[in-house]
């Protein structure tokens, strides 16, 4: 169990680390006049935030997995715990990927001296 713990621990530390990536994209999204929502995920995915962009889905997330198992101290947790946090994760690299592959959003023009 400690192999799949320390596997979900770097899912999560990935996941935390492209997340400002994604909340930028979805910045650019909105100020284009796009991505008019008020939440990325709908309440039957799991989560109980609700907010338009990436970073808070990763925290609800991190907590739920620090508190299930006591950042490492515990291991009375079932496997089927960490599948329901592992099928949240899932949700949001799922959206990380659409968003890394948008082609919608133009890339920052770069200054030219």
């Amino acid at each position: 169990m400690e192999q799949v713990v320390e596997a979900f621990r770097q899912n999560l530390k990935l996941a935390r680390e492209t997340a400002q990536q994604s909340d930028d994209i979805l910045q650019q999204l909105s100020e284009q006049g796009m991505g008019k929502f008020s939440a990325i995920f709908p309440t039957e995915a799991g989560f109980k935030t609700q907010a338009n962009r990436i970073m808070p889905y990763v925290e609800e997330v991190a907590e739920l997995f620090y508190d299930l198992t006591g950042n490492g101290t515990r291991n009375d947790f079932t496997g089927d715990d960490l599948a329901k946090l592992a099928s949240m994760l899932k949700h949001i690299f799922a959206v990380q990927q659409q968003l890394a592959a948008n082609t919608l959003v133009a890339p920052p023009q770069s200054e030219q001296h």
